[in-house]
């Protein structure tokens, strides 16, 4: 019977731990699945601010500079520009075509590999669906307030969520977390890059935020952050 209970036992250590493989994996995927789709979605935010002024015949004005100068900076670094420059210089640019190694959700397809020892696709639940749905609307806004307020709480909410991964995955697989590159090069070392995805987001606020909508901003900040923390709890329950 003593052996008996210990295969038993045994059994279902192994069933425990490859039910929770297969709940990290599932997470993962769906994970990835939004710094797939950022740069897209980035991209994409100023076709209709772009439109409406031409259709109008206005000529642009400064607040959609500026949103539109911080999205095309993170848009490149999302694709891997900034990492590129970073690491070979002006001369190494031409690389930027080989989006498989350079691309941010490249590298946390490599970290993910490592993590689990084989690669996976990212994946668009029903909850990640409507997040990235809700997200762009957001950083497409019309209203440039509204466009601020997506684009600075998604990338607060970042620096926090990449980081709380990151040390979370460390503790439950025997990696070493300064090998998995996609979370060293967001959060960790000296010069992390979502130290400067943060500081230009917010840099947004007192250029764009005029003094009498600073109640309504703080109102749709919070339901921004509201949206990617809601994001996060589902892909967990899931």
């Amino acid at each position: 019977m003593a052996a008996h209970l210990g295969r038993d036992t045994d059994q279902a250590i192994v069933d425990a731990g490859e039910a929770a493989r297969e709940v990290v994996e599932s997470l993962l995927r769906e994970y990835l699945g939004m710094p797939a789709a950022f740069p897209y979605l980035q991209a994409g935010a100023a076709r209709d601010i772009a439109f409406k002024r031409i259709e109008a015949g206005e000529d642009f004005l400064s607040e959609d500079e500026v949103t539109l100068a911080v999205g095309a900076f993170l848009t490149w670094d999302e694709t891997g520009g900034n990492y590129l420059l970073q690491e070979q210089g002006m001369a190494g640019l031409p690389e930027v075509l080989d989006t498989r190694t350079w691309f941010h959700s490249a590298l946390l397809r490599k970290d993910i590999e490592t993590i689990l020892g084989h690669g996976v696709s990212a994946s668009f639940g029903p909850s990640t669906r409507d997040y990235l749905q809700k997200l762009h609307a957001g950083l497409a806004s019309l209203d440039a307030v509204t466009r601020v307020a997506y684009m600075a709480s998604f990338e607060a909410h970042a620096e926090r969520m990449i980081e709380g991964l990151w040390e979370r995955l460390a503790e439950l697989y025997d990696v070493d977390k300064n090998e998995l590159v996609y979370f060293h090069a967001h959060v960790g070392g000296d010069d992390p890059a979502e130290a400067y995805h943060v500081a230009t987001t917010a840099g947004m606020i007192s250029r764009v935020v005029p003094q009498d909508r600073a109640d309504d901003f703080v109102k749709q900040l919070e339901e921004a952050y509201g949206l990617h923390v809601r994001w996060c709890g589902s892909i967990v329950a899931h």
